[in-house]
């Protein structure tokens, strides 16, 4: 029987043009709160978003979804490879203008 994983508190920083996002992203009150105080503050433009030390359970990429759209509608996001991007990127629901999604791996040089 596999163990249940620990839940890890949800942080976000933002450091330079990249949101780094750390833990485990759910569609908590404190979790929303977080995102929602973190990126109002951000003005428009290029920004990595660093999701590949955090894990998206239970309604997280709905709660980015929501976020993104809100206050990130007007910049470009170029995406590391992470949960949140294999989840926003194939959801339906993220209608974000201007998405890059980075590849899994690098290409191979000759």
């Amino acid at each position: 029987m596999e163990k249940p994983r620990k839940v890890r508190p949800f942080h976000i920083q933002v450091v330079s043009r990249c949101i780094i996002l750390l833990g485990d992203l759910q569609d908590w009150v404190g979790d929303v709160l977080e995102l929602r105080c973190a990126l109002r503050k951000l003005s428009k433009g290029l920004w990595i978003i660093d999701a590949s030390d955090a894990r998206v359970i239970a309604g997280g990429e709905t709660r980015w979804i929501e976020a993104a759209h809100l206050y990130l509608a007007e910049s470009h996001l170029v995406y590391v490879p992470s949960d949140l991007s294999l989840a926003v990127n194939g959801d339906q629901r993220y209608t974000h203008k201007f998405s890059t999604f980075l590849p899994d791996e690098a290409p191979e040089v000759p």
